[in-house]
This record gives C-alpha cells, sequence and structure tokens, in this order.
C-alpha cells in the first residue's frame, strides 16, 4: 500500500453490493467488518486530508 501522510482514515465505512449499489454505511467498524466477512464483498473506509494555508486578510 502506498504510504498517504496527508491522509487520514476518517471513521466512515461503506461496503457495495457486486453491482455497485450501497449495502450498508456506518460509523461502527466492528459492524462493518462482520457485515464484510458474512457477504465476502469488500470493505471501504473513508479517508479524508484537509488543506490549510495562512492568507492575507
Amino acid at each position: 500500500m502506498t504510504v498517504m501522510t496527508d491522509w487520514q482514515p476518517g471513521r466512515w465505512y461503506r461496503i457495495n453490493q457486486p453491482n455497485g449499489l450501497l449495502w450498508m454505511e456506518t460509523s461502527n467498524e466492528q459492524e462493518a467488518r462482520r457485515e464484510a466477512e458474512r457477504t465476502g464483498w469488500p470493505l471501504l473506509r473513508f479517508w479524508q486530508r484537509t488543506d490549510s494555508e495562512w492568507r492575507p486578510e
């Protein structure tokens, strides 16, 4: 896996059905992992980054 130093893991997880439709979305990691294991569908995690800078007023 590529190291993404400016990206941080979010708290949301998602599982999509094989046809691409959303199956579930939750902030409960254990629930998401159990459901991914039960269905065999990939578990996605939301990653985010926040850019910031100083600007004149």
